[in-house]
């Protein structure tokens, strides 16, 4: 469901639903600027999660997009992670935030046509994603798997996107709670793990 009011959200897509509900079947996606050459306004895309984390990194994005003086930007609400991601890529002047619960085989082709086009795509700290073919461990018992467990930032060629999108990834280092709720268990901070032997950081 939707969360918040409403105000200023467009709702594409529900439970992975693609192509998102409100546009027709022919309807193209906005591109970077329109017709007449005007930039359009940077979209931010997100899902309806209510990890207070993911809706601090939101706000964060929108409050950057609105800095730049350019039109105000839109939060667009898609579900599913190829469907913001694919959407990220059509608009240009976009970003998607991921949830923590994607998974590596979500985002590899996205990840590449992204860059192809002169996007990126990273962790919520703006680290690249490693698409490695074996699980990722750390430790015995803190697998990473193939998860995407520090969330996904993803932006579309345009130069608002990225410009935000390193912002917003600056800020989310700098952010405490997010670095001890996302990395907690893997910065060192449980003496425990000097005792099994296991690593501690990465």
């Amino acid at each position: 469901g939707l969360v918040g009011d409403g105000d200023d959200v467009t709702l594409s897509s529900i439970y992975g639903v693609y192509p998102p509900l409100d546009k027709k079947a022919n309807e193209e996606s906005p591109q970077q600027s329109n017709k007449q050459g005007e930039q359009l306004p940077l979209a931010i895309l997100t899902g309806d999660s209510t990890n207070p984390i993911l809706q601090r990194a939101t706000q964060t994005a929108l409050s950057l997009a609105s800095s730049n003086g350019n039109n105000p930007p839109l939060h667009v609400i898609i579900g599913g992670t190829a469907a913001k991601l694919v959407e990220t890529f059509k608009r240009q002047n976009a970003i998607s935030i991921l949830h923590f619960k994607t998974s590596l085989w979500d985002t590899c082709a996205t990840d590449a046509l992204l860059h192809a086009q002169g996007g990126k795509v990273t962790d919520l700290f703006g680290s690249s994603l490693s698409h490695c073919p074996d699980p990722r461990k750390v430790g015995n018992n803190n697998d990473i798997g193939h998860g995407n467990v520090w969330g996904v930032v993803a932006s579309g060629s345009g130069s608002n996107a990225s410009l935000v999108h390193e912002e917003l990834c600056r800020l989310m280092r700098a952010d405490m709670d997010a670095i001890e709720t996302i990395l907690g268990k893997w910065r060192g901070d449980d003496t425990s793990c000097c005792l099994k032997k296991e690593a501690q950081a990465i």
